[in-house]
């Protein structure tokens, strides 16, 4: 996310790599991968939460017997699903108040944001249907 916030793209092989090692580990033994989401690794509320959404969808994949690949997209999907939050402003995305009108719409702004980020790194993973609509 630090990387996206500074203009570079998603490094889409590592966090291939990664959902693929957590694949891995939901189908063996996915209490241990529970586990792993409480570790503060980076102490920022959006890592957390897409890490644990990740997590967590993988798990409800995996318990609804879905296919490997499933289970690795909705991984993805977990991990990123927010990285548009990157491009929303500091002020806005940790304002301890209630935001006005015209801060929502620019955090909700995020969602469109995480669509675009995602679009312009398809190339970066050739052959993943993570990306594929």
């Amino acid at each position: 996310m630090s990387d996206v916030k500074l203009g570079q793209q998603v490094k889409m092989k590592e966090v291939t790599s990664i959902v693929n090692d957590m694949s891995e580990s939901v189908l063996n033994n996915h209490n241990a991968l529970l586990g792993l989401s409480r570790i503060r690794h980076w102490d920022a509320y959006t890592f957390e939460h897409s890490v644990n959404i990740g997590v967590l969808m993988m798990s409800f994949a995996q318990s609804r017997g879905m296919s490997e690949t499933i289970i690795h997209d909705v991984g993805v999907g977990g991990f990123l699903h927010d990285i548009g939050k990157t491009l929303t402003p500091d002020e806005i995305l940790n304002k301890p108040d209630k935001l006005t009108d015209k801060e929502f719409v620019i955090m909700r702004r995020h969602v469109v944001d995480s669509h675009i980020i995602l679009e312009r790194n398809k190339p970066e993973c050739p052959g993943c249907s993570c990306l594929t609509p």
